[in-house]
């Protein structure tokens, strides 16, 4: 069986230099944000930039979900607006018979409750790509990156 572990607030532990580590990736996103607008003279994304569907439905939270997954937004049963975003992972436009990992974001609106930035919204994101595994697994890696 698999071992579940619920979420609280102490389970993430910063690492050694974490805040200088994220302050220079934001730094490097920026950078190359300037380089493709320069490039394509149009403002992207730093990442995911090309988008190939954008779908709106809803998402169901059913009633009685095991103990395990019955937690924030799956807590109680409701259904919630999305939108959906089919998208390329680069952060610049390319030919779609270029290789490239592909993603799915999923923005659950009308969300309420505690974030983990207490920035006014009220939505919640799901972030999947095609790929077995990230390609990085913190921030000090993804710097390298």
């Amino acid at each position: 069986m698999t071992a579940y572990i619920r979420y609280s607030d102490d389970l993430e532990r910063l690492l050694p230099g974490e805040d200088d580590l994220v302050r220079q990736v934001v730094q490097a996103m920026l950078e190359a944000n300037r380089q493709v607008a320069a490039k394509h003279r149009h403002g992207l994304r730093d990442a995911h930039a090309k988008s190939h569907g954008v779908l709106a439905g809803e998402l169901q939270v059913l009633p009685d979900l095991p103990g395990h997954l019955a937690q924030g937004l799956f807590a109680v049963p409701r259904t919630y607006p999305v939108i959906v975003r089919l998208s390329t992972a680069p952060g610049d436009l390319r030919s779609d018979q270029v290789n490239a990992q592909r993603g799915m974001a999923i923005k659950v609106l009308e969300v309420h409750g505690p974030r983990a930035l207490d920035d006014g919204l009220s939505t919640q994101d799901f972030l999947l790509v095609n790929h077995p595994t990230l390609p990085f697994g913190d921030i000090r890696a993804y710097a390298k990156l």
